[in-house]
């Protein structure tokens, strides 16, 4: 391996989590140079976690407020590429590689492609003018050993091209939670470098976690009332992303009108959850489409206004 890669990990009150997935990552068969933790954390949990480490390998950063994974990833990004760094792996503190050998498969894939400014274990293509991702078929995996993509799925290893970085192509802090990751592959390849996966790791995540044989649009899940926040965030920020990064009025037509759907169909479970989803949704939507940004809704339902 002639690739020079370190890797950054965003976290937030999670000290347990972190320090394990760090031991997992370490464990790769092609592990990092160097770990940058990224903390938002409000307490010193997780530092203190770090310093019992007692590793040269890994640095802290403390933010010293939660400006989430956007604003993290953001932070990771830009210092590992300042220190020379060739490929940058942009992971969460609770979804380390799932298999030994990912980041090692990954970046000897990503030393054969032309022009590759972003690869990971799983991606997908982008439809805009529906707002929907479209899940890379099962065949495709199964007949080619490198694909390119729309957009990597969230969490799941995405190594990132110093050069990348250099040309000053960085995640929007803005978006705070969900979409991040969307929307920055679909910035890289605007700015004309290929996003792409490696088959064999895409094929082998999707038989591990039962995902083989799907159609491309599974059935869809009702979240528990307490993540109902989170979608806030999905749907304002893939409205922001049809506007702004992959602009289509049609796409953003499609987006408003499922989240009215979703707002009115919520109230089968109970008033409660409903008029909750109904707030999330349509609060979205409104600040979606008068960019709104950064971070509005809190874990607890609350507004920070």
């Amino acid at each position: 391996m002639t690739l020079a890669y370190a890797a950054f990990i965003m976290t937030y009150e999670r000290p347990q989590i972190i320090v394990r997935t760090i031991e997992i990552l370490l464990q790769q068969t092609c592990p990092p140079k160097k770990i940058v933790v990224v903390d938002n954390s409000h307490t010193l949990l997780t530092q203190q976690a770090i310093e019992q480490l007692n590793s040269s390998q890994i640095q802290y950063v403390r933010v010293g407020k939660n400006i989430g994974p956007a604003g993290a990833s953001a932070i990771g990004l830009q210092m590992l590429a300042s220190e020379g760094y060739d490929w940058i792996y942009w992971g969460d503190d609770d979804d380390p590689p799932q298999f030994a050998n990912t980041i090692e498969s990954l970046l000897n894939t990503a030393q054969k492609i032309p022009n590759i400014g972003i690869i990971g274990a799983v991606g997908h293509g982008f439809n805009k003018q529906k707002g929907r991702v479209v899940r890379t078929s099962d065949s495709l995996l199964s007949t080619n050993t490198y694909l390119d993509v729309d957009v990597i799925a969230g969490n799941m290893c995405m190594l990132v091209n110093a050069a990348v970085v250099q040309q000053k192509i960085l995640p929007n802090p803005d978006f705070f939670l969900n979409m991040e990751e969307y929307e920055y592959c679909l910035r890289v390849k605007n700015a004309g470098f290929r996003v792409g996966i490696n088959t064999a790791q895409c094929l082998a995540y999707r038989l591990k976690n039962h995902k083989y044989g799907l159609p491309e649009r599974p059935p869809a899940t009702t979240p528990a009332k307490s993540v109902l926040w989170r979608k806030y965030y999905s749907t304002r920020n893939l409205l922001y992303l049809l506007a702004h990064t992959q602009p289509s009025r049609l796409g953003m037509l499609h987006v408003g009108i499922r989240a009215v759907v979703k707002a009115v169909v919520g109230f089968k479970k109970g008033y409660s959850y409903g008029y909750l989803n109904a707030q999330m949704e349509l609060l979205g939507v409104w600040h979606g489409v008068t960019n709104r940004m950064g971070l509005i809704v809190l874990p607890n339902n609350k507004y920070s206004l």
